[in-house]
C-alpha cells in the first residue's frame, strides 16, 4: 500500500537526493517535499517530462528487487528493463504496475531506440552541431511530430544521438539548438492552449496557459499592444535548496513589473506556488523551466527580455544558454553571472581585487588531492563540480574521512574534478544581501549566522541586523562587497557570503541572483529588495530612502525547518550539505527574545522535564560547561551519556548518567521514549554522515519521539544564554508592529 499523497497524477519531488541512509521504498506516510504538474493531452508526454526529468542522475539496478519493491526510481528502472529486453508480462508479474503504464513506457523506449539509431553511423570529422544536422537531416515532419508528442526534448534527442555515436556531450547545448533548428524547419512547434478556470460553466477569458504538440491551433495570439513585457522565470519544484523564498522573489518581481506598466509573464511548473496562481501575472505559462520551452514561449510573446535572477539557481543556470540563443537578459549580463558561478574566474577576480579567499584546488586526480592536502593539511571542504545546495559536499578531518568524502562526491577525472577548499575552523559566516546598478551597490544589508562555518547557509540560524560582529569586520565586508559588485558589473540582486575570524575576512562566494535570505531580510528591515532589483532591471530609478539597519529597534532571527521525521534512516545532524525544507522568522526586542521565538516556531521548545547531553569531543565538553551551569541554575535536570556525565561530575555539575543503547538498564533511548527527557543536546564528534552510531541513534530517537534537538554547540550556547536572559519566555508572545511595505 502506498499513501495516497504519493500516488497522485502530478509527479512528486522526493527529499532523498541530499540525504544518506534514507529508505527509498515508497512509504505509507507522506515523504515528498513537493510536486510538479504537467498539463498535457498525451500520456507519454506527461511521463517523459514529469517523471524522467525529475531523476536525471540516478542509474538503474539489474536485480529483481528494484521492481519488486516500489522505490522513487521505479519509472527509470522499468525503462531500463525494457532496454534490456524484459517482457511486459515479466515486469507486470514483478512490479504489479498497471499494463497501461507499462505499455506507454515500452513505446517510449522503442522511440528512444529509433532516435539512437540515427547516431550510430555518424561521421566524426565535423563540429558537433554539424554532425547533428547530418544525422537527423532526413527525418521527416511526421516523425519529428511523433517524437515531440511523446515528450522527447530537443536536448534529449541530441544527447541520445551523441551517446550512440560515443561522442562527448560537452557541446550538448549547441547540439540541442541544431535539433531545434531542424524541427522548426519542418514546421514542428507547439501550440498554446488555455486552461479553463471555470470548469466549462461559462465562457471566461483565461491567462492560464500551457504548450502542447497535441493540437494544431493556438488558443491565444501575441498581444499586439505596445506595452513592454518581460518573462519572469520561477524556481520550479520545491526541493532542498529551492523553496518558497524564491517564489516570493518571483511574485514580487511580477507585481512590481505590473505596477510599472509592464506586462508580466511568469513561467513555472509548481502547483503549490503563488507564482502559478494565474492572478499573479498577466500571463502564466504552466511549463517546465528549460531552454527549449522558454524559447518556444518567447517566440510567441516577443518580450523585451527575460528575468533569470529571481527564481534561484535553476533559472540562473539558464541565463547563459538563453543569452547565446539571442534573448535579452534583464538584470545581470550573462558574462557577469558566468564569472560569479565559475570558480576559477571568480577566484581570479578576487586575486585581482586583492580580496582574501580560502585556498582551493580543482583536483582532477588522486595525486592532486594528496598534493593539496600536504600543502594546507586538514580539515578540507570537498565538493563535486556544479553543486546545488551543497549536494555531496562534506568536510574531511583526516585520511579516513577524506576517502569517505571522495566516495560520496564523484569519480575524480579531468571531466569531473572535485573541488577541495581550505576549511577554517571557528570562523564566523556573514552574508551580504543587496542590489547593485551598473556595478554600484545601491543597498546592502549585513546578517550573521549564529553557527560557525561548517553549517550550510540554508540550515544556519540567521540574525539581522548583525549583533555580534566587530565594527571593523562589517566595514571590511561592505568594502569587499563594493569591489566585487564593481568587478562583476552587477546589475540586479546579489548575495555574497564571507568568513570572518579575528577581523580577517575571506569570500566564500557571490550569487548574482536573489538569495533564499531575500524575503526574510526584506521583511526584517522593511525594504523590499525584490522591488528594488526589479526597478534596476527595467531601468527605473528605485525610490530608496536612506536608512541604517543598525538603528532598527528590534532584531530578526530566521531558523530552519527540517523533515527528518518523514525520512526513515536519515541522521538529523547539520553540516555543509543542506538538509532543511523550510524556514521560520521571528522578531524580538533583542537577539535573545528573537532566537527563543524562532526556535519555538521551528519546533525547538524550552525544556521542562530534563535535558539529555552528549557533548562530543573534549573541546566541546569544555565549551558546554557554562551552559550546563546555567541549566542547573534554571533548575532543569541534566542527564548525560557516560563520557559527558563523567566530565560534568568532575567539574561539580549534578547530572544523572544514562547508558548508551543496549548497554544498561537505563539507556538513553529508553529515557527519550518514556519521556524522562524532552530536550536533547547531541554534538557529533565530526560532521561526517557515517553508518548508524550511538549518537546517530540518539538523534533519530529524539526526532521520532518529539524531543527538541540541537546538534551544534554555537546554537546550544546561544539558546541557553537566551533562556537565562529571558526566564519568563511566555511573555514574549506579543504583537510588535513593523515598518509597513508590500511583501
Amino acid at each position: 500500500m502506498v499513501w495516497n499523497g504519493a500516488a497522485q497524477e502530478c509527479s512528486k519531488e522526493w527529499l532523498l537526493q541530499l540525504e544518506h541512509n534514507v529508505r527509498t521504498a515508497l512509504p505509507l506516510e507522506l515523504g515528498i517535499s513537493d510536486e510538479e504538474t504537467a498539463n498535457v493531452r498525451v500520456s507519454q508526454y506527461w511521463l517523459q517530462i514529469k517523471l524522467w526529468e525529475l531523476f536525471p542522475r540516478y542509474g538503474f539496478l539489474s536485480s529483481d528487487s528494484e521492481y519488486e519493491c516500489l522505490t522513487f526510481r521505479y519509472p527509470l528502472a522499468v525503462a531500463e528493463a525494457f532496454r534490456r529486453g524484459w517482457t511486459i508480462d515479466h515486469l507486470r508479474e514483478l512490479s504489479s504496475i498497471d499494463l497501461w503504464f507499462l505499455n506507454h513506457l515500452r513505446t517510449m523506449v522503442m522511440t528512444e531506440n529509433e532516435i539512437t539509431s540515427h547516431g550510430r553511423d555518424l561521421k566524426r570529422d565535423a563540429r558537433t552541431d554539424l554532425m547533428i544536422l547530418q544525422s537527423l537531416g532526413k527525418v521527416d515532419a511526421e516523425t519529428w511530430h511523433r517524437w515531440k508528442i511523446q515528450g522527447f526534448g530537443d536536448e534529449q534527442i541530441a544527447g541520445l544521438v551523441l551517446k550512440a555515436a560515443a561522442l562527448n556531450a560537452a557541446d550538448l547545448c549547441k547540439a540541442s539548438m541544431s535539433v531545434r533548428k531542424l524541427r522548426l524547419e519542418h514546421g514542428v512547434k507547439p501550440v498554446i492552449k488555455k486552461i479553463d478556470t471555470t470548469a466549462g460553466e461559462y465562457p471566461s477569458p483565461s491567462n492560464y496557459l500551457y504548450l502542447t504538440y497535441g493540437g494544431s491551433v493556438s488558443d491565444v495570439l501575441p498581444d499586439d499592444n505596445k506595452v513592454f513585457s518581460a518573462v519572469v522565470l520561477g524556481g520550479g519544484s520545491y526541493r532542498i535548496g529551492t523553496s518558497v523564498e524564491f517564489d516570493w522573489c518571483a511574485v514580487s518581481c511580477s507585481r512590481k513589473l505590473q505596477e510599472s506598466g509592464w506586462r508580466s509573464i511568469i513561467v513555472n511548473c509548481n502547483p503549490e506556488t503563488v507564482s502559478t496562481d494565474y492572478n499573479s501575472s498577466d500571463r502564466l505559462y504552466f511549463e517546465e523551466l528549460s531552454v527549449e520551452r522558454i524559447l518556444d514561449i518567447t517566440d510567441v510573446e516577443r518580450p523585451v527580455g527575460v528575468v533569470c535572477s529571481m527564481g534561484g539557481q535553476l533559472p540562473n543556470r539558464l541565463a547563459k544558454p538563453l543569452s547565446e540563443a539571442g534573448l535579452k537578459l534583464l538584470g545581470h549580463r550573462a558574462e557577469s553571472i558566468d564569472m560569479a558561478e565559475d570558480r576559477a574566474k571568480f577566484s581570479k577576480l578576487l586575486d585581482d581585487l586583492d580580496i582574501g579567499q580560502p585556498r582551493w584546488v580543482a583536483a582532477r586526480s588522486a595525486s592532486e588531492v594528496k598534493r593539496f592536502i600536504s600543502e594546507i593539511g586538514f580539515p578540507v571542504l570537498i565538493r563535486p563540480s556544479y553543486v546545488l545546495s551543497g549536494a555531496a559536499m562534506s568536510v574531511a578531518y583526516d585520511d579516513e574521512s577524506l576517502q569517505l568524502c571522495l566516495a560520496f562526491a564523484t569519480e575524480i577525472s579531468p571531466d569531473h574534478p572535485v573541488v577541495l577548499s581550505e576549511f577554517i575552523v571557528g570562523a564566523r559566516e556573514i552574508e551580504l544581501d543587496g542590489v547593485a546598478r551598473n556595478g554600484e551597490i545601491l543597498t546592502a544589508i549585513v546578517s550573521e549566522h549564529i553557527e560557525n562555518a561548517g553549517v550550510h547557509s540554508g540550515d544556519a540560524t540567521l540574525v539581522v541586523p548583525a549583533q555580534k560582529l566587530y565594527v571593523e569586520t562589517v566595514r571590511r565586508v561592505k568594502r569587499a562587497g563594493r569591489a566585487i559588485a564593481q568587478g562583476l558589473n552587477l546589475n540586479g540582486p546579489f548575495n555574497m557570503q564571507f568568513l570572518a575570524k579575528e577581523n580577517e575576512i575571506k569570500v566564500i562566494e557571490c550569487n548574482a541572483r536573489a538569495a533564499r535570505s531575500f524575503p526574510f531580510v526584506s521583511k526584517a528591515v522593511g525594504l523590499n529588495l525584490a522591488d528594488v532589483a526589479t526597478d534596476v532591471m527595467i531601468g527605473v530609478k528605485p525610490n530608496l530612502s536612506r536608512f541604517n539597519e543598525d538603528e532598527l529597534p528590534y532584531v530578526g532571527v530566521k531558523a530552519a525547518m527540517f523533515s527528518f521525521k518523514r525520512l526513515g534512516g536519515a541522521d538529523p545532524v547539520l553540516g555543509v550539505e543542506m538538509a532543511s525544507t523550510g524556514e521560520v522568522g521571528c522578531i524580538g526586542e533583542n537577539v535573545d527574545q528573537a532566537l527563543l521565538l524562532a526556535m519555538e516556531a521551528s519546533g525547538v521548545f524550552a525544556p521542562k522535564k530534563g535535558v539529555l547531553v552528549s557533548s562530543g569531543s573534549e573541546k566541546e565538553k569544555l565549551r558546554f560547561l557554562p551552559a550546563a551551569r546555567t541549566l542547573v541554575e534554571l533548575k532543569i535536570p541534566l542527564f548525560g551519556t557516560p563520557g559527558t556525565a563523567k566530565y560534568l561530575k568532575e567539574h561539580g555539575i549534578p547530572v544523572t548518567q544514562l547508558e548508551w543503547p543496549k548497554e544498561g538498564e537505563r539507556d538513553v533511548i529508553m529515557a527519550i521514549k518514556e519521556g524522562l527527557v524532552d530536550f536533547v543536546i547531541n554534538i557529533p564528534k565530526d560532521s561526517q554522515r557515517k553508518e548508524l552510531t550511538n549518537g546517530s541513534l540518539v538523534r533519530q530517537a529524539s526526532v521520532k519521539f518529539g524531543c527538541s534537538l540541537l546538534t551544534n554547540m554555537e546554537i546550544v550556547t546561544a539558546y541557553v544564554h537566551a533562556l537565562e536572559r529571558c526566564p519568563d519566555f511566555l511573555k514574549l508572545h506579543k504583537v510588535i508592529p513593523l515598518p509597513s511595505f508590500r511583501a
